[in-house]
């Protein structure tokens, strides 16, 4: 009898021994597998406004021929840091450039001012110093007239394409695309 115990517990020792080193490939596998069809946080690649929206609204990586382009635009925080003389001669005021919002010069606005100011200010900032990607079309990923735009429909009435319409929340996360 205790030899049939023997025999009747090897098949069921060879199948959980099969089945650690099928779990076990796969918690290798998986990962590897995923790893090499991501894309990378650090690629700091950006599309155009409307590419971008368009990717959101059909959920594709292949929209339109304007993605993946190289992003150097400072972040509000690195604009911060700079000194004074870097936003020359572009440091105008705010409400000049945008028609309404704070009376302040771009610097100012960018240091003391709301999340959502500091964004479109940093934007303008690296739109006058040329660190905006350009598309495959030779045309800045955004221009001042897109930036405008955003400022004024910030309350949610932004449309970068038809059917899709951003508020705050969404531009920011657009215009965070643009920088390093």
């Amino acid at each position: 009898m205790n030899e049939l115990k023997t025999l009747d517990d090897k098949p069921s020792q060879t199948k959980s021994t099969n089945r650690r080193r099928f779990v076990r490939g796969l918690g290798i596998a998986i990962p590897v597998a995923l790893t090499v069809s991501a894309r990378s946080a650090l690629a700091n690649t950006c599309s155009a406004v409307s590419a971008n929206a368009s990717i959101a609204l059909t959920n594709s990586h292949n929209a339109t021929g304007d993605t993946r382009l190289t992003c150097s635009g400072w972040s509000p925080d690195t604009w911060a840091s700079k000194i004074t003389g870097d936003y020359d001669p572009n440091n105008s005021k705010f409400n000049l450039v945008f028609g309404s919002g704070p009376d302040a010069k771009m610097r100012q606005v960018i240091i003391n001012n709301n999340d959502f100011q500091r964004h479109i200010a940093a934007a303008y900032m690296n739109l006058a110093k040329n660190k905006v990607a350009s598309t495959s079309g030779g045309k800045t990923v955004y221009d001042l007239d897109d930036l405008k735009a955003m400022w004024n429909g910030r309350d949610g009435s932004y449309q970068p394409v038809p059917g899709v319409l951003w508020g705050r929340p969404e531009i920011k996360a657009y215009l965070a695309t643009t920088w390093d």
